[in-house]
């Protein structure tokens, strides 16, 4: 079977890293890594990486500060980058923090691939409907953003 690297970009974002890792981490099958590009994270979460790192040994943290608005224009698709470049895997699928992932997203994302029926994939965001507020529900057709996991993805965004 193919293996997966899993990357990401973060940048300060101590309140939300934790449960996207640990639902990274929850992936069945497991992704063989998982690469986060921290772009110079100055409220512990590059900390909080290194930490998590000794107990989850595919987690491979980067530091790299040129992934941020002082440096580049564009630093989510730098840190992207980075992390693809950093990858070692065949697959490689980007995730954002800020997220949590369902134990089977990456089985399902990477499904087609590794049946040889697709190139490339594309998953979508969808909203969390147990905290959903009425803005969330009410924004949500205009960011792409889907209702129920059953929609089909309308567009390509970053999450």
């Amino acid at each position: 079977m193919l293996e997966v690297t899993v990357a990401a970009t973060v940048l300060n974002e101590t309140k939300d890293i934790g449960p996207t890792i640990e639902s990274l981490m929850a992936q069945n099958p497991a992704a063989a890594e998982v690469v986060v590009v921290d772009g110079g994270s100055t409220d512990g979460t590059w900390e909080w990486l290194v930490e998590a790192a000794k107990q989850y040994p595919s987690l491979r943290p980067i530091r790299d500060e040129s992934c941020n608005l002082k440096h580049s224009a564009g630093p989510i698709a730098r840190g992207r980058n980075v992390g693809v470049g950093a990858a070692t895997c065949a697959i490689v699928v980007t995730a954002d923090a800020g997220c949590i992932y369902e134990t089977d997203w990456l089985a399902k994302l990477t499904a087609p691939i590794r049946e040889g029926a697709a190139e490339y994939a594309l998953g979508g965001s969808c909203l969390e409907m147990r905290a959903a507020t009425a803005w969330d529900i009410a924004s949500a057709p205009f960011f792409g953003v889907k209702l129920s996991q059953d929609e089909p993805t309308k567009s390509c965004t970053a999450r």
